[in-house]
């Protein structure tokens, strides 16, 4: 863990350093964590569910790397927060889902 996710997660260094990766995850993802980690999935951009110190889940797209580090099996990770980005881009579905060509509440777009 580095100081972005101490800050973005909430959690300080000393709590990380306590936890495990399900302490990060909701209860019913916990079996999917067990057995990504079983299998040494290196993941490149899933999308799983995180919940940051204050409760607040978000959605990150995660990357990891098995590899030794020092003698010993270690995991390489790194997790992108695209809470804001799936908000947006949901919204933008569900905006294109309710427009017509017909329709005269949907935005235009520009030329």
């Amino acid at each position: 863990m580095n100081a972005a996710a101490v800050e973005h997660y909430g959690y300080s260094r000393e709590q990380f350093l306590e936890m495990t990766v399900l302490d990060i995850r909701a209860p019913e993802d916990w079996d999917e964590v067990r057995a990504a980690i079983a299998e040494r999935d290196n993941a490149a951009g899933r999308l799983r569910r995180h919940i940051k110190a204050d409760g607040t889940k978000i959605e990150v797209s995660v990357y990891t790397r098995s590899l030794a580090f020092a003698g010993r099996d270690a995991v390489l990770v790194a997790a992108i927060d695209v809470t804001a980005r799936k908000m947006v881009e949901d919204e933008l579905r569900r905006t294109r889902e309710s427009c017509t060509p017909s329709s005269t509440t949907c935005p235009r777009s520009s030329p």
